[in-house]
């Protein structure tokens, strides 16, 4: 008996000194770091890594990678690690000895419609923008995005309406009403947006009359860019001249303040650095084998290639994140116009010149500039020659009406009286031509809206006006040919221009006052 009870008592104090033991190595490994423990913070969502995270550990604080990862160093077993991301629920986990950690941010989701203010119907393909992700709300008007990250303010544009900024911090479940808006604009050329005397009678235009856009040069007709870029092939080609717009930002900043729409002009294929610095994206002339030449002397990227494409939307998506509530392509066409020896015929492209080559170039950019743009809550739009809505081929340049008017928020027909110098057809004959157009501009833009308008209808429609004068006759217009080119245009259905005077000296009238009209 005495043997069984001293081996008893024996294997208690064994088990005792184990779980002793036991302890003693838990408390040290909870009281003491266990070297790096790697990790990854993922969009529970998508499955996608999320970079940029931030990470911490006590008061300790990390940002995760490219890839999602994340590197912890120093940490204790039992150590809770906490994992936020803009439009993200947090997530935490605790160090184990088992390895790596992995944390699956559910993304925050914010619900809402867009409604037209005055009728109270849904507002479809509206861009509703909240920070780093853009939606477009269905047919019923509705969208769900995720939490808006920054300052907590979603922005919302929608062709024909007002933007709008609404604050949503902490909501869940919002409606927007939105205003109808008819933009009235002028234009401000790469070196008139740097001349103080144009901007500053540009803005007294936009406090005083109706004018409430302005359309502003990033890229201009010499292919350069208005401000400091941060695209690489700006600098690469060599398209970054003279900074005439020293702080965009701030300068569209006092533009929205003052209710001012605000457009970036890019200049598209007609591009002399580009082609220049690089002549395989270049217009080529297959009788020297060299760039082609128009009669301005510059030369033009071939509409056909992928990178002038890039090009060209990473300009426009920069502008867009830069405060531009719209980019408007010019130029967005193949070439016309051809210097002495660079004829039409001796130009090649990557494709061969057919009307169906050129159309799915057009086409195709604008599509693709269209879905980005948008994505960066801007909208689009594209300039055409006037003579484009009077034609049902592409005129040899790649624009065909409702081509165009498919892959844009606007489409900007340039009814100059001036430019209808081979005069339009009506009634199977000629009317206002033998270069005397220019006399008639009430009635060349309202022969020529009438047929955009049959065509496309008004929805999609501003255009270009002219408030130069006219240099076939001499004619000087006055504001008197302005109104007269507005009433065209109101008569037509469509309630929105934009003027155009490449000296920016919009100082002859033809405006209403502010408030009226």
């Amino acid at each position: 008996m005495a043997s069984r009870f001293r081996f008893g008592r024996g294997s208690a104090i064994v088990a005792a000194s184990t779980v002793i033991v036991a302890l003693a190595a838990a408390f040290v490994a909870l009281v003491m770091p266990i070297g790096s423990v790697r990790g990854q913070v993922i969009d529970a969502a998508t499955g996608r890594p999320l970079p940029g995270a931030v990470v911490r550990v006590g008061d300790r604080e990390y940002q995760t990678g490219d890839g999602g990862d994340f590197s912890l160093s120093g940490v204790r077993l039992g150590s809770e690690v906490l994992a936020e991301a803009d439009g993200h629920l947090p997530a935490s986990a605790k160090v184990s000895l088992g390895g790596g950690l992995r944390l699956d941010l559910m993304p925050r989701v914010l619900k809402g419609v867009i409604l037209d203010e005055s009728t109270g119907m849904p507002v479809a393909n509206a861009t509703v923008s909240g920070g780093s992700s853009s939606v477009a709300t269905d047919e019923r008007g509705s969208f769900a995005i995720s939490e808006v990250s920054g300052d907590g303010v979603l922005e919302v544009k929608a062709p024909g309406y007002e933007p709008r900024r609404v604050e949503v911090a902490g909501q869940s479940d919002i409606q927007v009403g939105l205003r109808r808006f008819s933009a009235r604009g002028v234009y401000l050329t790469y070196y008139g947006v740097g001349n103080k005397e144009l901007t500053e009678h540009v803005l007294e235009l936009a406090d005083t009359t109706e004018i409430n856009t302005v359309v502003i040069d990033v890229k201009g007709d010499r292919g350069w860019i208005a401000y400091k870029s941060d695209v690489p092939m700006v600098q690469q080609v060599g398209a970054q001249q003279e900074i005439t717009m020293k702080d965009p930002e701030q300068f569209l900043a006092d533009l929205k303040r003052r209710g001012v729409y605000t457009i970036a002009r890019i200049v598209t294929f007609k591009d002399n650095p580009l082609a220049t610095s690089r002549p395989d994206l270049a217009v080529i002339n297959s009788a020297t084998g060299r760039p082609w030449v128009d009669n301005e002397g510059l030369r033009w990227a071939d509409p056909t290639r992928q990178e002038v494409w890039d090009y060209n939307i990473a300009l426009a998506t920069e502008a867009i994140d830069k405060g531009f509530d719209e980019v408007q392509f010019d130029y967005v066409r193949f070439p016309t116009d051809a210097s002495a020896g660079n004829s039409l015929d001796s130009i090649t492209f990557a494709t061969a010149n057919t009307m169906a080559n050129r159309m799915a170039a057009i086409n195709g950019f604008l599509e693709k500039a269209r879905q980005a743009i948008h994505a960066h809550g801007g909208l689009v739009s594209a300039d055409i020659f006037g003579y484009v809505v009077w034609r049902d081929d592409d005129m040899g340049i790649g624009q065909h009406l409702e081509d165009v008017a498919q892959h844009v928020d606007y489409v900007s027909p340039m009814v100059y009286p001036t430019l209808f110098w081979d005069g339009i057809a009506l009634d199977g004959g000629v009317k206002y031509g033998d270069q005397q157009a220019g006399l008639y501009p009430y009635e060349i833009v309202s022969e020529s809206m009438k047929v955009a308008v049959r065509r496309i209808g008004a929805e999609k429609l501003r255009p270009w006006l002219q408030y130069y004068n006219d240099y076939l006759t001499g004619k000087s217009y006055t504001a008197v040919d302005m109104e007269l080119q507005k009433r065209a245009v109101y008569e037509s259905g469509v309630r929105t221009w934009l003027f155009w005077d490449p000296s920016n000296r919009f100082n002859k009238g033809g405006f209403e006052p502010d408030g009226a009209g």
